[in-house]
């Protein structure tokens, strides 16, 4: 299977690239040109469509999502109701994306429509990720109007989390529960979830989803960021008065540290809010924190998985992290209208899909059945450490099309 793409610059061996990653950081920093793919482009496409293929064989007919993959061969599979369960369905529409090759279509299909469920589960906050990454894409690349009706009732049952006094999404808990609940959570992940809101705004002539999106990311920018643009994982809100209990980073090495992924999805999610409101301060927000990430990068630019344990670099890297943060970093370069920061952006975004499409981060191992290797999901609770986890696949897969010119927002569900 062949990709035909003119790829700027001389390719060069993964090998040569992995022996100057002392310098790499500063090389992609102080270049005055776009920066080089450095990976055989036709050579990953065929190592993702075989791993995939392995993985749609071990998974089957059934309603199991593949979440990781291990080095004994299996696959842990998870219910539909667990938050991961969209990003198997989006990484096989992005292979679609990548490849152009319609066999690829019916799996997607399949494990997309399992999620059908979840356009009423009020179970999880989540429902953006679920079903966004999956019905979102499906419609983006087939503008298959059945899935209209899905993702519009998901937003539906989003917005029934919102609390109007806080002016923030609930994250986590069922709303059956929140009656008994004195608090009211609102985790930074949840800036990814917005963006099914705002699509949902536009498509469904419903600008109360666009209201609400855009309340809750004006009210995380106030509650949720430290004055050096690092941001806590979780802010407790009283549930009667509005006023904020305590700040915590729940997944990250304390409260007061600076967690990769978090400051990954703040990249992301300000970036895509920008996009659908062209408000400044949202590109303004997205620009600060990629700067405070980018800064804290080691020399081969996959981050720490908390930039402020202790340990490094003696400790785990989260190749996730890395991977959203290059997909935030590519639309942050396209927005940004100072030139030298633009080229700063796409570099490191660049920089981060050659170091995650080399030997050290991909799963060539023939027992693995997926992508990427060395995430870190729950370090607090020793969970998924060290270890492939399927949004990792997905958001390389999103900056591996982006890097290629082939994921293209300007038509992004039209």
């Amino acid at each position: 299977m062949k990709i035909k793409l003119i790829v700027l610059g001389s390719i060069f061996g993964l090998f040569s690239m992995s022996c100057k990653t002392e310098s790499y950081k500063d090389r992609l920093l102080t270049q005055t040109e776009k920066e080089q793919i450095t990976f055989d482009v036709d050579s990953i496409t065929e190592f993702i469509v075989h791993q995939y293929k392995k993985s749609l064989e071990y998974a089957g007919k059934g309603d199991m999502i593949p979440r990781n993959s291990y080095k004994d061969g299996t696959i842990r599979l998870v219910p539909i109701e667990d938050w991961v369960s969209g990003f198997y369905a989006g990484t096989l529409w992005y292979i679609y994306e990548l490849t152009g090759d319609t066999s690829w279509v019916a799996p997607a299909r399949q494990w997309t429509e399992v999620l059908d469920p979840i356009k009423t589960y009020e179970g999880i906050h989540d429902i953006g990720f679920m079903i966004y990454c999956s019905y979102g894409n499906g419609y983006r690349l087939l503008k298959d109007n059945r899935y209209l009706p899905v993702l519009e009732q998901t937003s539906e049952t989003l917005c029934k989390r919102f609390n109007p006094k806080i002016g923030t999404l609930l994250s986590w808990g069922n709303l059956a529960d929140t009656v008994t609940q004195k608090y009211h959570n609102t985790i930074i992940d949840n800036m990814m979830n917005l963006e099914l809101l705002m699509f949902s705004a536009k498509k469904f002539q419903k600008p109360y989803f666009s209201d609400i999106a855009v309340r809750h990311a004006d009210n995380t920018i106030k509650c949720h960021f430290r004055p050096d643009y690092s941001t806590y994982h979780v802010v407790e809100f009283d549930k009667k008065t509005g006023e904020i209990v305590k700040r915590e980073t729940h997944q990250g090495y304390d409260d007061n540290s600076d967690w990769a992924r978090g400051q990954a999805w703040t990249i992301y999610g300000y970036s895509m809010m920008y996009r659908e409101t062209k408000d400044e301060k949202y590109l303004e927000m997205s620009s600060r924190c990629a700067d405070r990430f980018i800064s804290h990068l080691p020399g081969d630019l996959i981050p720490y998985w908390d930039f402020d344990d202790p340990c490094i670099p003696d400790t785990y890297r989260d190749a996730s992290a890395g991977a959203i943060a290059a997909c935030g970093l590519f639309d942050l370069s396209k927005q940004v209208k100072d030139s030298v920061k633009s080229l700063r952006y796409y570099n490191i975004a660049v920089g981060l899909v050659n170091r995650l499409s080399s030997e050290d981060y991909l799963a060539k191992e023939n027992y693995y059945k997926c992508l990427i290797l060395h995430s870190v999901g729950h370090w607090q609770k020793k969970t998924e450490i060290d270890c492939n986890i399927n949004y990792a696949d997905y958001y390389y897969m999103e900056a591996l099309l982006k890097a290629l010119n082939l994921y293209d927002r300007k038509n992004e569900n039209s």
